[in-house]
Order: C-alpha cells, then sequence, then structure tokens
C-alpha cells in the first residue's frame, strides 16, 4: 500500500511515497529507504539492510518513534506494550533520526553498525532498561538528549569520532564511568547532569569550555583529571559535587587563569 507524506519543512514543501509491507511502514526518496515503523510484535528485531532492493539508510523519519509504546498483539488482538528488548541496526544505515528509538522502556540491547554517521535528538532517550551500547568510530554527531534518562546504561564510550555533543546527552543516566572524545572542543550544558552514580571522568586535551552544570549533582565523582592547558570552566560545572578539596583549588585555579586570560 502507498501513501504521499508531505514534511512542510520552511521555507520548502517535500513530497515522498510512504510505503509498508507486513513488517514495516517506510519512505523511499532518492533510491534510499528510510525506515518509519515496525508494524510486528517480536522481542528482537533486525531492521532489514534493503526493502525492494532499496537500501536503508535511516531508521526514523524524525517525527515519530519506529517502535510505539503500544501495539496489537496479534495472538489476542488488543494492544499492548510493545516486547521489544534488542535490535540490530544494518551496516547501510548512517542515521539513526531524533526520537527513532525514544521510551522503548524495555530494550536491553541494541547493535550499531560501523559507519553510522548521526545519533539524532532523543534517540533512545527514556530507554531505562538499555543497559550497554557501544557507539562505532564513525559517528560523528550525538544529539540533544541521545541517552537521556537510560537508567540502566553504567558505562559509555564517546569515540573520538565525536565531534559534535548536545546538550543533555547522558543525563539522568546510571553512569559509572564516562570516556570523552578528544575531538570535542566544548563539553555542553547539563551533559552528565544527575548521573548520581558518575565516579570517574578524564577531561581530554582539545576540551577548552566545560559549560553549566555539565556534571551537576554527580554526587559520587570524586575523580576529575583537567588539562593542564587552559579549561573555562562554568560555576555551576560541577554544582552540588562532593569533590575532595585538592580538585575544588584546581578548578578554581583553572578558572582563575580563564578570566585572566586577554579578551580578543
Amino acid at each position: 500500500m502507498r501513501y504521499l507524506f508531505i514534511a512542510a519543512l520552511f521555507p520548502a514543501i517535500t513530497l515522498w511515497a510512504v510505503e509498508e509491507n507486513e513488517l514495516w511502514l517506510y519512505s523511499v526518496n532518492e533510491s534510499q529507504v528510510t525506515i518509519i515503523q515496525y508494524k510486528g510484535f517480536s522481542e528482537t528485531v533486525e531492521i532489514p539492510t534493503e526493502i525492494g532492493g532499496i537500501p536503508v539508510i535511516t531508521c526514523g523519519n524524525g517525527y515519530e518513534p519506529v517502535f510505539p509504546s503500544r501495539v496489537i498483539n496479534p495472538a489476542t488482538g488488543k494492544k499492548e506494550e510493545n516486547p521489544i528488548t534488542s535490535i540490530t541496526i544494518p551496516v547501510q544505515v548512517k542515521e539513526i533520526s531524533n526520537g527513532a528509538f525514544a521510551n522503548c522502556q524495555t530494550l536491553t540491547t541494541v547493535t550499531l553498525p560501523d559507519g553510522l554517521k548521526t545519533i539524532g535528538n532523543s534517540a533512545f532517550s527514556g530507554c531505562s532498561a538499555l543497559g550497554r551500547i557501544q557507539i562505532p568510530g564513525s559517528v560523528e554527531v550525538i544529539g540533544y538528549r541521545a541517552f537521556f534518562g537510560c537508567a540502566s546504561l553504567t558505562a559509555i564510550i564517546i569515540p573520538d569520532s565525536v565531534r559534535n555533543l548536545g546538550k543533555e546527552a547522558f543525563a539522568n543516566s546510571s553512569l559509572i564511568s564516562a570516556t570523552i572524545s578528544t575531538s570535542l572542543n566544548v563539553i555542553p550544558d547539563e551533559t552528565f547532569l544527575n548521573c548520581g552514580s558518575l565516579e570517574e571522568v578524564t577531561i581530554p586535551v582539545g576540551v577548552k569550555k566545560i559549560c553549566n552544570k555539565a556534571f551537576a549533582n554527580c554526587k559520587k565523582l570524586k575523580n576529575i583529571t583537567i588539562p593542564d592547558n587552559e579549561v573555562e570552566i562554568s560555576e555551576s560545572a560541577f554544582l552540588d559535587c562532593d569533590l575532595p578539596l585538592v580538585l575544588q583549588e584546581k578548578l578554581n585555579k583553572n578558572n582563575l587563569k580563564s578570566a585572566e586570560k586577554p579578551q580578543k
């Protein structure tokens, strides 16, 4: 079955066909497929590499989740909580769109492909059972709130390929350890806000600024390695963190150096 989907993207209006098969609602545009929604009822799902001979390049259309929170169970004919626990994304996929897998509360495992470039805003936000995810070394962008509220996520490695990190990307998660990309110049506002289990962080040499509440309310954060180069640190960057005195002094010293630097 084919529909016509209209996306009003000011100042242009984009039209493309939306089609469906037994399991998927999808769109075809310029010889590539965008997965829009899964129609089945399953715990384990592999997103197809192609549909009708056309490669799947994007997961999600940026407007609605690929896996709705409630779906029809064919055994009962009634809507039930989505049972999804595992998703495998194929190698051709370059982008996970905004909100693509948001609020999949039973999702525990995701396999991301090498070659993935973008993880969109709120892509995995609210995936409270997601305990582990490996971000490929090809990813360049992690969007706003991409992993917000992932309450079971205990460790993350942000690969050095990531040059653009959105605000609140890992806020309200259960991270114990985090490795930060050496390609980042800025750690944005509230990146690790309310990560109450976070214990240790190393700030890479390339970072020039740690923004508002980046690590606020990280109550267990005791070990912070900050490079010797000048780093501008917001006064609220480590708000409500019970830091050892020696670290507080280093942060104050670093801020003083930054304040004394002549403005261009």
